[in-house]
């Protein structure tokens, strides 16, 4: 019987940091505690969705968003062998654990957090939501990086191969446009406008 996870659980996990996937990286490089911070169910196909943070023992750089993890708190976490630890909150690796190449239907849980705890993590996950960067671990099979260049979604770094992209164009979709009316300029702004949603 497969795992139900919930907020607050700590799990080991190949975590791909934002900057090793920037570098064209596919894999985490090893495998790290992560906090599971979103977990939800879809009704319609029963897929468990993921936001995982990442945890480490190294202090967070200047301009980094990071919660220090208390003692106590570790200990609840299967993390009393660490001395010092932080939890990352402007950066996640998202997954689906039912089509997950790195999580196990059996997945052992390390610890979980407690509940006022992880209010903290929930509420400063969520301030910095408009600056987190969500890296997609459900289909590493993907080209690493088009020759064209990397893709204008920023930090959610998903890749286009370069045939599939569409034409640069500086020109805005006015739906109301006499020309739109015509077949062709309907198609170009519509691939207009789905490229400036990536």
């Amino acid at each position: 019987m497969s795992h139900e996870f919930r907020p607050g659980e700590v799990i080991s996990y190949p975590y791909l940091w934002a900057w090793q996937q920037q570098r064209g990286e596919t894999e985490g490089r090893k495998q790290r505690p992560v906090c599971v911070v979103i977990a939800i169910r879809n009704a319609a196909d029963g897929n468990t969705h993921l936001a995982l943070l990442a945890i480490t023992t190294q202090p967070p750089q200047t301009g980094r968003i990071a919660l220090e993890i208390p003692e106590i708190e570790r200990k609840r976490a299967g993390l009393s062998d660490l001395k010092q630890c932080w939890i990352m909150a402007d950066e996640y690796n998202y997954d689906i654990v039912e089509r997950s190449w790195y999580i196990e239907p059996d997945q052992d849980i390390l610890g979980r957090f407690s509940k006022p705890f992880m209010v903290k993590i929930a509420r400063l996950f969520a301030q910095t939501r408009g600056r987190t960067g969500r890296i997609n671990r459900l289909d590493q099979r993907r080209p690493k990086r088009s020759p064209s260049g990397t893709s204008p979604a920023g930090l959610l770094f998903l890749t286009t191969p370069a045939r599939e992209r569409p034409p640069q164009s500086n020109r805005s979709c006015d739906l109301t446009s006499p020309e739109v009316q015509s077949r062709q300029s309907a198609w170009k702004c519509r691939r207009h406008t789905d490229r400036s949603q990536l």
